[in-house]
């Protein structure tokens, strides 16, 4: 059996490069700080979704570099407050199955936003038709992650 690093992280070992040099290192650079103004995890969860959100509508104009650029700022800054409330409710000791859940659910409606949006601003039965695709990419994908990375910390 593979032993999760102490503070309930990820293993380093299946950690991707993004989450292991840019989005963690975030995340924990802003835990004292969330920690100092008393933020709870849920909240962090919901400012995450917020700013995901952000992301999604910045996507409606998805033909112009700027408002890329914008979602794509607001969207790392989801994935930083993604990995921040679970940072924050290990060190607080408020890790719930309510946080794992609320996580998720703000996760995929992130994703399905960003879907809508996208698939809306086509307007066309082909661009419906890749944003199911991608939504069922993504589900079957973040399902099969999950899986294996519990199977990893059984072994």
């Amino acid at each position: 059996m593979t032993t999760p690093p102490p503070d309930g992280s990820r293993d380093l070992r299946i950690e991707d490069p993004s989450n292991r040099w840019l989005i963690h290192p975030l995340a924990s650079a802003l835990l004292a700080p969330a920690l100092r103004a008393r933020v709870s995890a849920d909240a962090v969860s919901v400012t995450g979704l917020a700013l995901g959100l952000g992301a999604a509508a910045a996507l409606r104009w998805w033909r112009s570099p700027a408002a890329v650029v914008l979602a794509l700022l607001l969207m790392l800054a989801w994935l930083v407050a993604d990995g921040l409330d679970g940072k924050v409710a290990r060190a607080t000791g408020t890790s719930s199955a309510w946080g794992r859940a609320l996580d998720g659910m703000c996760d995929h409606l992130v994703f399905v936003a960003a879907y809508l949006v996208v698939a809306t601003s086509i307007g066309t039965a082909s661009g419906w038709t890749l944003a199911v695709i991608a939504g069922i990419g993504h589900a079957v994908q973040s399902a099969l992650y999950e899986g294996e990375r519990h199977r990893f910390h059984r072994r």
